[in-house]
């Protein structure tokens, strides 16, 4: 039965010009025609790929046939009839049969003219179909024998007399065209292996396109991850059984040609099993690869970090809070209590009830009860300190996470940690205990931190080292840091005590601890007193000794003995400048030697004379007292009687150090070798006073790890040595 469109598809012989389709869409089998059927057999059914109309793509006259009769060949498709119409009215139900004749609410589409299809609207596509052999194929008057892909259906069947031309209308609802296949892959954990990680989804875009994704199951990453090695600086495969670590980069790069791939093959493949069609038609008509639809975590796969997911954060090994102590007299709210630790940047207080973050309870019998932040902490009392956490951008692993404050191991849930302390006294007095300097001592004092009572510091806080860190003067006035490691005749000398208390507080506060004992005391009293050698800051006396932060020596005599024959003092002239050295002695080590001032270690790279008539030159090449934290690489040193300046640090000189925080580099240094301080962890300030450096090497300051180092640079030289550092591949480092 004929309608219009089978009429005008008769009527019209004009050849159309095809748009090549961007996607291919294989389709399930149908049953084959024998080649050697017999006369007047029956095509038992056609299938044809026509693109389906999709949102914004041009319209497409190409015609395709699929399936088995490719092979059998028992009709072809007319080139050179075909046309899309356009139904006018949606809300208007278009019959076909007799009553098609007349039905005007299809327009056709100028094929002269480029034409998008629109959503929502219903298309059909007239077209004729021949029989290649006319005495041994006939089509089928069955309209269900006649199909074709995406949500194409027949609606309109008519055939010639004897069945060898066939007439036939499809109908399609126009939808959004596919733009996006995501897919969601676990990000890689600390401790899990790539054989562990899984696809979790696929999203698309439209929202809901893939109707069935079971095929997500089947995609393997096992043999898909790399690992970014920073020594080769280059991606490396990773073994399906290789435990990711954590602060390692990992990328899927290596995916396009295998996920991509897989999920192509099956969306190629499968459209009609895996496409809901009625959120989505067809693709893209400017996508040329399939692979173009698709993304990894909303990455796409022309993005420069298309398929990386930067260093894996690593469990928290250890969350450690760090409070002031429930001192008697002190105000709940006057505390202080923040996470210290390594992994300290990790974790971030969390809210109580919209309230506080850290809450305070004292024990009545067997219960306690929360103080505010007005209440008075008492002596003798028991006190709980409740702290709420969330984990930064990590995650805390209940069963290995480990849990303190102030050192203590600390009871603990997935949220909150607690700890009890008892109210002791409070400290009293403070003893700064330092011998006086005289001339030709090392500046390498120690001064021993008293309490009263006795102990309450631990023991991590009762010495501090005051190697590296005096200030000298020669009028008392004006002050410049210590040239030499040696006390000088006349001198005056101070030394930033408060400085070296806080550096000291804040380093054992980033190490999980508080200084106080608690099974001694619970903080300081607000009348507490300070001495020096006994004695009292604020007295006259204590004053010779103290100004503000600072402890005072100065001038500097040299050491007194008493002579044993006459009972008379006498100045001990075997106690001199150790700097000062036989003028007489003229051997000096060759290029080449290595010497040593009992801090540092040097190669020998000009040779000096004794008599002062030529400076050498030496190379520092590592540490002769390896327990120092502060290395102070000088200008000019003077060994044997010989002076050098010091014009260069060597390679691996200082190499993987797990002591060194703070290092001086002298004016004279042209040049930091390669790895010089490489992996030097604890390394957190450089000063550098030399106005000449021409050199920084591969990786001098590099760490795995460790906190940001600050360099602080002549003013006039910042701009140059910044480059210099960030060129040396210096990671995390700030240049002031």
């Amino acid at each position: 039965m004929k309608g219009n469109l089978t009429k005008g598809i008769l009527k019209k012989g004009k050849k159309i010009v095809t748009l090549a389709l961007s996607m291919a869409m294989v389709v399930s089998s149908i049953n084959v025609v024998p080649v050697n059927a017999e006369p007047n057999s029956t095509i038992p059914a056609v299938k044809l790929k026509i693109e389906a109309p999709a949102a914004g793509n041009t319209v497409n006259y190409d015609v395709e046939q699929i399936g088995d009769s490719i092979d059998t060949g028992t009709y072809k498709v007319d080139k050179d009839i075909r046309y899309w119409y356009v139904k006018k009215d949606e809300s208007v139900e278009t019959k076909f049969g007799p009553q098609f004749e007349a039905d005007n609410n299809w327009q056709e589409l100028d094929k002269d003219e480029e034409v998008k299809y629109q959503n929502d609207k219903t298309y059909c596509m007239q077209l004729k179909l021949v029989s290649s052999d006319c005495d041994h194929y006939k089509f089928s008057n069955d309209v269900t024998k006649y199909l074709c892909n995406g949500n194409g259906k027949p609606i309109d069947l008519s055939m010639n007399d004897n069945g060898t031309i066939a007439y036939l209308v499809f109908e399609f609802k126009c939808k959004e065209a596919l733009e996006n296949v995501d897919i969601i892959v676990d990000k890689p954990e600390e401790g899990k292996t790539p054989a562990d990680t899984k696809v979790k989804e696929i999203k698309t875009t439209p929202e809901g396109a893939l109707k069935d994704d079971s095929f997500v199951s089947e995609i393997d990453l096992s043999d898909k991850w790399l690992r970014f090695d920073e020594k080769e600086e280059t991606w490396v495969s990773v073994e399906s059984n290789e435990e990711f670590e954590a602060g390692q980069k990992y990328s899927l790069k290596g995916i396009q040609n295998n996920i991509l791939s897989s999920v192509a093959f099956n969306l190629s493949n499968a459209f009609d099993d895996l496409m809901d069609l009625e959120v989505v038609t067809n693709f893209k008509e400017d996508r040329e690869m399939l692979t173009d639809l698709l993304s990894v975590n909303g990455k796409k796969t022309s993005a420069s970090d298309f398929g990386e997911f930067g260093k894996v954060i690593g469990k928290i090994k250890k969350i450690q809070v760090v409070t002031e102590l429930p001192a008697a007299g002190k105000k709940v709210g006057d505390v202080f209590t923040c996470f210290g630790g390594e992994e300290a940047n990790k974790v971030k207080f969390a809210k109580f009830d919209g309230k506080n973050e850290v809450k305070w309870s004292v024990k009545f019998t067997n219960s306690w009860a929360p103080l505010d932040d007005k209440d008075v902490f008492e002596e003798g009392k028991e006190y709980k300190i409740t702290v709420g956490y969330t984990s930064n951008a990590n995650y805390v692993d209940d069963a290995k996470t480990l849990f303190f404050v102030n050192g203590h191991e600390a009871e603990h849930d997935f949220t909150t940690l607690s700890y009890t302390f008892t109210c002791k006294p409070a400290i009293t007095e403070i003893n700064y205990n330092v011998k006086e300097p005289v001339a030709g001592d090392k500046a390498n004092l120690t001064i021993k931190v008293e309490t009263k009572p006795e102990g309450a510091f631990n023991k991590e806080f009762t010495e501090i080292d005051t190697t590296g860190a005096w200030e000298e003067s020669t009028d008392g006035k004006n002050w410049a840091p210590m040239k030499g490691d040696v006390f000088v005749e006349g001198k005056y000398y101070r030394y930033d005590i408060a400085d070296a208390y806080i550096t000291k507080l804040f380093n054992l506060r980033d190490q999980g601890y508080y200084i106080i004992d608690d099974e001694i005391a619970s903080g300081f009293a607000e009348t507490g007193k300070e001495y020096i050698n006994g004695i009292d800051t604020s007295t006259e006396e204590g004053k010779k000794y103290a100004d503000g932060y600072y402890l005072y020596f100065g001038p500097i005599k040299s050491a007194t003995v008493v002579s044993p024959k006459t009972d008379k003092t006498n100045t001990d002239k075997t106690k001199t400048d150790a700097s000062k050295t036989d003028a007489s002695k003229t051997d000096a080590p060759k290029a080449g030697s290595v010497i040593t001032d009992k801090k540092c270690v040097y190669k020998v790279i000009k040779e000096g004379k004794a008599d002062g008539s030529v400076v050498g030159e030496l190379e520092v090449t590592g540490l002769e007292n390896k327990s120092l934290k502060q290395v102070k690489i000088k200008a000019k040193v003077k060994i044997d009687g010989v002076t050098y300046k010091v014009t260069s640090i060597g390679a691996k000189a200082f190499k993987g150090n797990k002591n060194i925080t703070k290092v001086v580099i002298g004016k004279n240094v042209k040049k930091i070798g390669s790895k010089a301080f490489y992996n030097c962890k604890k390394l957190k300030k450089v000063t550098i006073y030399s106005k000449v450096l021409k050199k920084v090497g591969k990786k001098a300051f590099y760490r795995k790890g460790g906190k940001k180092i600050t360099f602080k640079v002549p003013k006039a030289k910042k701009k140059a040595y910044k480059k210099k550092l960030k060129k040396a591949k210096t990671k995390k480092f700030v240049v002031k």
